[in-house]
């Protein structure tokens, strides 16, 4: 990341702004938007076909967790 710098020679950015940017890139902050990870017993569920009927995961809202269980695919 490149950041800028004023004419006396000190940072141009403040302390609130690098803080913004660092919540900015925090993955869990993006559950605050209303998204949601999905998570198996293993792992991170990045598609569909990473689950199989049956199978009970955690998904993580930004308030919480949920347990779900995967009944069927939609699509694939």
């Amino acid at each position: 990341m490149h950041f800028a710098f004023a004419a006396a020679g000190t940072p141009a950015l403040n302390v609130l702004q690098l803080k913004g940017f660092v919540h900015a890139l925090n993955a869990l902050a993006v559950l605050g938007h209303g998204y949601a990870l999905l998570e198996s017993p293993s792992s991170m569920v990045r598609r569909s076909s990473d689950t199989t009927p049956g199978e009970v995961l955690t998904t993580r809202p930004g308030d919480g967790r949920v347990k779900v269980e995967v009944k069927r695919w939609l699509t694939r």
